[in-house]
């Protein structure tokens, strides 16, 4: 029972403390990553909108797979007028 106690403590604190900064240290590392590798293409001729369409293209054949693979099983609530509602003032306010 104090291995079990002593495991949900230990995901509660890299939950809490250490995913978060993980994730912003990999947005921070891609980032770099990303403005390197333009400078490098830039430097050789290649155009901006083909950057972006070839990092467009990286992006989804890498989140496409992993959005089926960990997908939700459970379906949606069904869209009433209501949500459309809210989701238009939100639009507007901007």
């Amino acid at each position: 029972m104090r291995e079990a106690r002593e495991e949900t403590v230990a995901w509660r604190y890299f939950s809490r403390d250490v995913l978060p900064f993980d994730a912003m240290f990999t947005v921070e590392c891609t980032t770099v990553g990303a403005s390197t590798l333009y400078k490098a293409a830039s430097s050789r001729g290649l155009s901006f909108y083909v950057f972006v369409f070839y990092s467009y293209l990286v992006s989804t054949l890498v989140l496409l797979p992993l959005s089926l693979i960990f997908g939700r099983s459970r379906r949606l609530p069904p869209a009433k007028s209501p949500l459309f509602f809210k989701l238009f003032i939100l639009g507007l306010l901007g």
